[in-house]
This record gives C-alpha cells, structure tokens and sequence, in this order.
C-alpha cells in the first residue's frame, strides 16, 4: 500500500488543515475565538455579580476585558448595550479600588449585562 500523503503528514507533524489553512480560515478562526472569549467574559462578569462580589478591585478588570471583547464585533457601537457597558464601566472606574456597589447596583448591572449578552448572542445568528 502506497500513502505518501499519510506518511508526508507524519513527517510534517501538524494536520492538513493547519499546514494548508487559508487566510479565510484563519480569519474564521479568530472569530470563532473572538465569539468564544467575549461568551466567557460575560458569563464570568455575571457569576462573579451572583457570588455576591461588590468591590471594584473585584467587578472593574473583569468588565474591562468584557468591553475590549465586546468591541471587536463589527457594529458593536450600534448595539444598545454598548452604553450600559460603557456605564458601568465609568462607574466602577470612579470608585476606589475598597468601594462596594450596593446590592440595588448590583441587580440593575446584571440585568444590563445579561440584556447586553442577549443582544450580543441574537447578533450572531
């Protein structure tokens, strides 16, 4: 039996499809990672808001990676939870690292996170 292309494969070391991929694959598997992590951000902000976290030092690194994510989508800027983001955003950035939001705060957050997730997911189909 001849397989030169199987044994080519185990001399190169990686699958064809790496070897050979496309820049449009390569751009398809940016976005794919770019849906993927931007999911993970917003699933993460709102359990950390549901194990009861409050303080900035805890709630403002994960909103902020949230947002560079969150901006990377084409027509992110025409989404309706931009400016809620970007609201919270502001606020937790002008508290000290030891200020709390209130429990009030943080339901109205979640909700606008959760809305903006939504929005967010609907976009993709």
């Amino acid at each position: 039996m001849d397989c030169q292309a199987a044994a080519n494969r185990i001399r190169v070391g990686v699958p064809a499809t790496v070897e050979h991929s496309s820049e449009e694959g390569n751009e398809s598997s940016k976005a794919s990672r770019g849906v993927a992590e931007t999911t993970q951000n917003f699933i993460t902000f709102m359990d950390a808001l549901k194990l009861k976290m409050r303080a900035k030092d805890q709630l403002h690194p994960l909103l902020s990676e949230l947002m560079v994510g969150y901006s990377k989508f084409p027509k992110s800027q025409e989404w309706e939870g931009r400016p809620k983001i970007l609201h919270w955003l502001i606020t937790l950035n002008s508290m000290r690292a030891s200020d709390e939001i209130t429990d009030e705060q943080s339901r109205q957050i979640l909700f606008d996170i959760d809305s903006a997730y939504q929005e967010f997911y609907k976009s993709l189909t």
